[in-house]
């Protein structure tokens, strides 16, 4: 009788053991910012159903050291970002910081409270080439449904919802969320709803005349339907997509002009004129990008630096770009000026003394 109950006390040791070591096997978890100790959210991923959960009552989702896209060591889940195919918020969360949700490369759908949220800064999606959902519970697979967002972020999906068929669901009042540049992937095939004269429908009007593109992170095919704020998936939308005339143009027999010799090869040229930043550059067919300083520019004088590359600069054709050559006048290169340029091999410079 006494050696059955030792057997039973083992077996029940055994058995609490590999309890205690598959929760162990299959959760993971912590503090989203353990550098705020007023902070209470917390993050748990469940390995067998492949979902990031987090959870808590504060309001601002943020993290401390901040991660980037060059800084991924950064994110509390950093071990376990390409595990993650599902992400659920159950905080009662109203402020998201940049790259919040980005680089989880496997990540499916993201689940939101359904409350007005901020997004901040910018990349707050990111990298998530396999996503297709986003927004509050119930939200039907392939819809982003943006109508609690405000604030205005930059790079929200950049090379996001790759080769996906989405819908965006736009706010009904106030300006977009988000910025024209670099919404998604090339590849998304995107149908947005907004309301008829609102400024979400000024913004999608935006963005389907810089579509088109290669290289701009913009989705080359998209369609605006108007929508009274209730979206119904079941309900066929009529196209309103500014722009669009479905008449058969004339032929056109006008035989064209021909085109003038360009011996130099030169197919873009630009000019900055920021505050530290007067310059002209040039890009030829070899993938040579010459970058001189503006005649009669004194004092300091730098190579743009990354965002003011993005709005005047050379980044429609940075994969083009092999080589870079910095005249003289310029003393400095700015932040991340060409982080977007990948087959860049040579840089050459002339007074380059800093480096951003």
């Amino acid at each position: 009788m006494k050696n059955t109950k030792k057997i039973l006390l083992v077996l029940s040791l055994v058995l609490a053991f590999a309890a205690m070591f598959a929760v162990m096997a299959f959760a993971e978890g912590g503090k989203v910012n353990a550098a705020d100790a007023a902070n209470d959210l917390q993050w748990t991923f469940d390995a067998e159903t492949k979902t990031l959960k987090i959870t808590g009552t504060s309001t601002a989702l943020t993290m401390n050291p901040v991660p980037a896209w060059d800084a991924k060591e950064n994110f509390p889940w950093a071990s376990i970002m390409g595990q993650v195919e599902h992400v659920v918020v159950e905080a009662p969360i109203t402020e998201i910081c940049t790259y919040a949700f980005a680089y989880l490369p496997n990540c499916v759908d993201i689940v939101l409270p359904n409350n007005q949220i901020k997004l901040k800064d910018y990349n707050t999606f990111a990298g998530n080439p396999a996503l297709t959902t986003v927004g509050p519970a119930g939200t039907p697979a392939g819809v982003f449904d943006a109508r609690n967002f405000t604030g205005g972020v930059s790079q929200v999906g950049e090379n996001s919802m790759r080769d996906k068929e989405i819908t965006l669901l736009m706010p009904v009042e106030g300006k977009s969320p988000f910025t024209l540049q670099k919404f998604a992937s090339d590849s998304t095939v995107l149908t947005i709803y907004v309301v008829a004269g609102s400024e979400c429908e000024t913004w999608a009007k935006d963005l389907l005349a810089k579509s088109g593109t290669a290289g701009d992170f913009i989705p080359d095919s998209i369609k605006i339907v108007n929508y009274d704020g209730t979206y119904d998936p079941a309900v066929v939308p009529e196209d309103t997509t500014a722009g669009e005339d479905t008449t058969a143009a004339p032929e056109d027999t006008t035989v064209a002009p021909e085109t003038p010799a360009n011996p130099d090869g030169v197919i873009l040229t630009g000019s900055i004129d920021a505050q530290y930043s007067k310059c002209t550059w040039t890009l030829t067919a070899d993938g040579t990008l010459t970058i001189l300083a503006k005649e009669g520019v004194t004092g300091w004088n730098e190579v743009p630096y990354y965002n003011q590359v993005t709005e005047n600069g050379w980044l429609d054709k940075a994969d083009m770009i092999k080589k870079v050559v910095i005249g003289a006048g310029l003393q400095k290169v700015g932040a991340s000026a060409f982080k977007d340029c990948p087959n860049l091999e040579i840089v050459e410079w002339t007074s380059i003394g800093q480096l951003a």
